[in-house]
């Protein structure tokens, strides 16, 4: 699981790189590869991106 975390900047990278020489826009490009690993390490994190822990919690913070 670490490794994965680890390596994810990598591949976001070289996935950038690739879909840039489709022909696609730029700006389509960049927003795919976002929102796409943005989705992949909110799986990878259990949630806890959007504001849930694995576990079901909410968290917050304190103001």
């Amino acid at each position: 699981m670490e490794l994965m975390v680890a390596a994810l900047p990598a591949l976001m990278f070289v996935t950038l790189a690739m879909l840039i020489f489709t022909g696609f826009p730029v700006a389509f490009v960049l927003a795919g590869v976002g929102i796409g690993f943005g989705f992949i390490a909110n799986a990878v994190n259990g949630g806890a991106i959007l504001g849930h822990g694995s576990d079901g919690i909410v968290l917050s913070r304190a103001a």
